[in-house]
């Protein structure tokens, strides 16, 4: 075999004559770089994920409303709940005001219950 083997993406049509492909239309994509940064990706976050389950604070993020989306498992070592009892409430402690929200890349304190149910 000569060359080297790449990931294609292809796509055709056939034209047809009864049984018979009388002719096909198509096209071959060179998908290489796309799956390259796809792989990098998955790399990259199963990196964060490992940094975020390993880390000695708690990382949380969520809505600008206050709800948490993501919340990293040392929260159960300060609170005694796990990250899935807080991920999708609403945590008043750090939803912005009505007029105006925390800037983007602000520090602000939130208040996480401890020994009593999540909100």
């Amino acid at each position: 075999m000569r060359g080297r083997r790449i990931t294609v993406r292809s796509t055709g049509l056939a034209e047809r004559e009864g049984n018979r492909t009388t002719r096909t239309y198509g096209s071959i994509q060179d998908v290489a770089d796309q799956r390259a940064a796809s792989d990098a990706l998955r790399e990259s976050e199963e990196k964060l994920r490992a940094i975020l389950e390993h880390a000695s604070v708690t990382v949380f993020c969520g809505t600008p409303e206050g709800v948490f989306r993501y919340i990293s498992p040392p929260v159960q070592k300060t609170t005694g709940f796990t990250p899935e009892e807080y991920v999708g409430r609403y945590d008043g402690a750090t939803a912005p005001a009505e007029s105006a929200g925390p800037a983007q890349g602000s520090t602000f304190a939130v208040e996480l219950p401890v020994g009593t149910a999540a909100r």
